[in-house]
C-alpha cells in the first residue's frame, strides 16, 4: 500500500500530537517495508530532519494568499494526488475536512473526547473543525484511531459513529524514562537547571484550564498548612493568560511565593530526571484523551496522583492514586498518604513500573499497520 501521513505537527517540538506523530512515523519507517508498504510524509517546508530521508518526503504546494494559504494548499494537494495513495492518515482530529477530495481511504487519530474540545479554554477555538469532520464528513472516514477507550466511547456517543470505524490504539512510553539517573542525582540536576528548591512535588503540563492547576495549588496549601511539608511545588510553564492570572492570584492569596515554581523550557533529555526527582507527580486533570505523563512518571519510578474520570483510570490501570479532581480535600489527602506511608508509596512505584512497561511505541505502530488493513 501507499500510505501518506500529514507530518506538519512533528516539525516543531515533539510534545503532544507532535510527539505521537514523530514516534509513530519513526516506528512505521521500520515496519512498513516489511509489510510491503510505502510511506510518504507530507508537510509544508523542506526539512533537514533526518527522518525525512528515511521515507518519501512530499511538500505541499505553495499558495501565495494573504489568508487561508494552508487551506488551499492542502485542498490542491488532495485533488492533484486523489488517485495516488491507498491510505491518507491524519495524526490528529483538528483538521480542515478536505479529505473528501481524495479517493484514498482516510484514517484519523483522535486524541481527545468531545468534552476536551468542547468544554475547555484553548481547545474550544478548534472545536468547530472537529465537529464538522465527525458530523458532516464521517461517512468519508474509513477508520478513527482513538488513544483510549474513553475517547472512543465519547466520540461514538456524541457523533453516532459505527463501531467498526473505531479502533483503540494506546500510545507508548520511551525507554529513556526507565533509564533516568538515580533519584538524588535527578532531583539535584533538575533543581539546579530549573532553579527550584528541594524536595519537590511535580504537577507537569502547561498552565491550561483542563490541567486543574488552581485546585492543585489549593491542595498544596492545605497540606502545607496542616502538616508543614518542606516540599516546593513545581508547575508547568505558563500558557493560557486567563489561567495564568488566576494562578498568580492564588499564589499571592496563600502567600506561596518562593514555594511554587514554574518550569522554563525542559529539554527532552532532561524530562526523565525531572519526573524521577519528584516525590509525587500530581496529575488530577479535568479531562485527558490519554494522559501520557502518567505513564512517563511511572516509568521513571515516581508515584502518581491522577483523576478518576475519562481516560486516566484506564491508563493508570490500578497503579496510581485516584482522586475526584474537583475535590481539593481528596487531592490533599493523596499527597499526605503518599508522603507519610512508605509501604503505600513503594507499592505505587512498583505497580507503576509494571504498568508502564505494558506500553511501547513499537506496539503503537504495529497496531496502526493493522488498522490500515481496511
Amino acid at each position: 500500500m501507499k500510505i501518506a501521513i500529514f507530518t506538519q505537527r512533528m516539525d516543531g517540538r515533539a510534545t503532544g500530537t507532535a510527539l505521537y506523530t514523530r514516534k509513530l512515523v519513526e516506528n512505521l519507517i521500520e515496519l512498513a517495508p516489511r509489510a510491503g508498504d510505502e510511506l510518504f510524509l507530507v508537510h509544508r517546508e523542506k526539512s533537514t530532519d533526518p527522518i525525512y530521508q528515511k521515507a518519501r518526503e512530499i511538500l505541499l504546494p505553495k499558495a501565495r494568499l494573504p489568508r487561508l494559504a494552508y487551506f488551499f494548499s492542502e485542498a490542491f494537494f488532495l485533488w492533484k494526488t486523489r488517485n495516488d495513495f491507498d491510505i491518507i492518515h491524519y495524526p490528529e482530529e483538528s483538521i480542515y475536512p478536505l479529505f473528501w477530495l481524495s479517493h484514498a481511504k482516510i484514517i484519523i487519530t483522535a486524541h481527545s473526547g468531545v468534552e476536551g474540545w468542547r468544554d475547555f479554554g484553548i481547545l474550544r477555538r478548534r472545536w468547530w473543525l472537529v465537529w464538522c469532520t465527525f458530523t458532516l464528513f464521517k461517512n468519508r472516514i474509513s477508520r478513527i484511531i482513538c488513544d483510549s477507550d474513553s475517547t472512543k466511547k465519547s466520540l461514538q456517543k456524541f457523533f453516532s459513529l459505527r463501531e467498526d470505524k473505531l479502533r483503540v490504539i494506546y500510545l507508548g512510553v520511551e525507554k529513556r524514562f526507565f533509564e533516568a539517573p538515580a533519584k538524588d542525582i535527578s532531583s539535584e540536576a533538575s533543581a539546579r537547571k530549573q532553579n527550584f528548591t528541594l524536595p519537590y512535588l511535580l504537577a507537569f503540563g502547561r498552565i491550561d484550564p483542563h490541567k486543574n492547576i488552581p485546585r492543585i495549588i489549593e491542595a498544596y496549601y492545605k497540606i502545607q498548612k496542616e502538616r508543614g511539608i518542606k516540599h516546593s511545588l513545581v508547575l508547568g510553564s505558563k500558557h493560557w493568560p486567563p489561567e495564568n492570572m488566576k494562578i498568580d492570584g492564588l499564589i499571592n492569596k496563600f502567600g506561596l511565593s518562593g514555594k511554587i515554581f514554574f518550569l522554563k523550557y525542559v529539554t527532552d533529555n532532561d524530562l526523565p530526571a525531572l519526573y524521577k526527582g519528584a516525590d509525587i507527580m500530581i496529575f488530577p486533570s479535568l479531562h485527558e484523551g490519554f494522559g501520557l505523563p502518567i505513564l512517563e512518571a511511572m516509568a521513571a519510578g515516581t508515584p502518581v496522583i491522577t483523576s478518576n474520570i475519562f481516560s486516566m483510570p484506564e491508563i493508570a490501570g490500578g497503579a496510581a492514586h485516584l482522586v475526584n479532581p474537583y475535590n481539593v480535600d481528596e487531592i490533599a489527602e493523596g499527597i499526605r498518604q503518599i508522603l507519610s506511608d512508605t509501604n503505600y508509596r513503594e507499592k505505587l512505584i512498583s505497580e507503576g513500573l509494571r504498568r508502564s512497561r505494558e506500553f511501547s511505541w513499537g506496539k503503537t505502530a504495529e497496531e496502526t499497520i493493522k488498522a490500515y488493513q481496511i
